[in-house]
């Protein structure tokens, strides 16, 4: 597309230099036309002039006098004619000359200014290529930016899976940890035990307290709520208890320690 520009204004610009020359010249050829035109007369007055000048030729007697008269005249006649073509051929030939050199000033400025446009077209070519160029290298920016920002995505998911394999660890620890405390507790006082497990509610750690009750034997657990001081508190880790259980699904991990137990099956 953009040769086929540069192409149309190369053309307007030739069309236009060759109109401004044909204006220009034409009063010139005119001018040149005329001039040559009254040249000619006046070569043909000056040898009309000269043929009457010439002294007549000697008789030599009445059969040869007019025919020598007669041949003299038109050999006469004959070099004027050539004499005159060939001044107008020498006409012709200065005026193509002329032609010639003024059709060659004008290629000339017609060159000058095709080489003005074409380093113009350079300049834009120029600048264009550096555009490209500033373009490419900002998308190599881009794509590497977004290459360093997929990497870091991909090392943030692997910290995240770490994060959490490390809690379903911990996790693992703690509900064995939970499960050993309540089998200790179930060897114990249940009004020992009872003290404990109101010391931990008020410290606000009610869910432990509640996943250790989980794990010990039900007859026990019931014999350490009943001798809490405090009902209130008895009942509520009483009730935290029980939606522990009931959240954990038979079969599955459960958060009070262990697995949770699977459900019997019918007729058993």
């Amino acid at each position: 597309m953009r040769n086929v520009i540069i192409i149309g204004v190369v053309g307007v610009i030739c069309f236009g230099l060759a109109a401004g020359a044909s204006i220009f010249l034409n009063p010139y050829l005119q001018e040149k036309d005329k001039a040559k035109h009254d040249e000619a007369a006046a070569d043909t007055g000056k040898e009309k002039e000269k043929e009457k000048e010439l002294p007549p030729p000697l008789a030599r007697g009445s059969d040869s006098g007019p025919r020598s008269r007669s041949g003299g005249a038109t050999e006469t006649e004959l070099i004027v004619q050539e004499r005159a073509k060939l001044r107008e051929r020498e006409e012709e030939l200065r005026h193509q000359e002329q032609l010639v050199v003024s059709r060659r000033k004008h290629l000339d400025i017609i060159k000058e200014d095709i080489r003005g446009e074409r380093e113009e077209i350079d300049k834009v070519r120029k600048e264009l290529t550096e555009q490209v160029k500033g373009a490419e290298d900002d998308l190599a920016g881009a794509e590497r930016r977004a290459k360093e920002i997929k990497e870091e995505k991909d090392q943030t998911e692997k910290l995240i899976n770490d994060a959490k394999k490390r809690v379903y660890e911990t996790d693992a620890v703690r509900s064995k940890g939970v499960k050993q405390v309540g089998g200790i507790f179930d060897t114990a006082e249940p009004a020992e035990v009872a003290a404990i497990f109101e010391r931990m509610v008020e410290s606000g750690d009610l869910t432990t307290a509640a996943q250790i009750l989980a794990n010990m034997k039900d007859r026990r657990a019931a014999q350490v709520l009943s001798a809490f001081q405090d009902k209130a508190t008895a009942a509520e880790l009483a009730e935290k208890m029980v939606g522990l259980k009931q959240a954990t699904p038979p079969g599955a991990a459960s958060p009070l320690g262990g697995r949770a137990p699977r459900a019997p099956a019918d007729g058993k």
